[in-house]
């Protein structure tokens, strides 16, 4: 009863932390780095990707979730390379296509 209070007490990213320690798996940080993403907590979610792409160096969600977080940030080149590994590994992967889009749009704006 008391583990469920206490974790009824925890946010989203908590319980997320907690999972993630004791499953440390690729799936895992992606899902830590959508939620850091929600709260705008930048720099989490480059770790939590980074953490994802050590233990799966194909994953084009990770590279999908870097390249919007750099393009949040202004790192216009940082995005667009993040986003060009997730379509080396994936071509058909239709979200990193438009964020790649919105990436080169946003530099062209400036």
């Amino acid at each position: 009863n008391y583990l469920t209070l206490a974790n009824a007490k925890k946010g989203k990213v908590e319980r997320q932390l907690d999972e993630t320690a004791m499953h440390p798996t690729a799936d895992n940080y992606l899902q830590l780095s959508m939620l850091y993403f929600e709260k705008k907590q930048y720099q989490q979610v480059i770790e939590a990707c980074q953490h994802a792409l050590k233990l799966k160096t194909d994953f084009a969600a990770a590279y999908n979730n870097l390249c919007v977080t750099y393009n949040e940030l202004g790192q216009y080149d940082n995005a667009e390379v993040a986003c060009q590994h997730a379509l080396a590994i994936e071509p058909e992967f239709t979200l990193a296509k438009n964020n790649l889009a919105a990436v080169q749009t946003k530099r062209a704006m400036q």
